[in-house]
């Protein structure tokens, strides 16, 4: 089979293969994100809803945490801990070292 490109562009994007989350991951920022609701005597998933704002922007609601790389997942997790840390919030460091 023969595509004529000129016809139909292709876009060729060459990257690093990114590592997928780890249900591990997963699992940190949920039971991250439902102590510290616990702490601030918010439902469970406002403070998740209020993390996604702050990670992903104004547009969150537009965005999936399940869309995240290894990398990027970590960095939601430690963002929970950051605005958990600003808000005077202490939890337990679930992470492991």
């Amino acid at each position: 089979m023969q595509v004529d490109l000129s016809r139909h562009p292709v876009e060729l994007i060459v990257a690093e293969a990114q590592a997928e989350k780890t249900p591990g991951q997963r699992a940190l920022f949920h039971a991250v994100c439902d102590d510290v609701s616990v702490e601030l005597g918010w439902w469970p998933g406002e403070f998740k809803n209020e993390i996604k704002r702050l990670y992903f922007g104004d547009d969150w609601h537009h965005f999936s945490t399940e869309d995240l790389n290894h990398e990027q997942y970590g960095r939601l997790i430690e963002c929970a801990y950051f605005v958990a840390a600003e808000m005077d919030v202490t939890v337990i460091d679930r992470r492991r070292r």
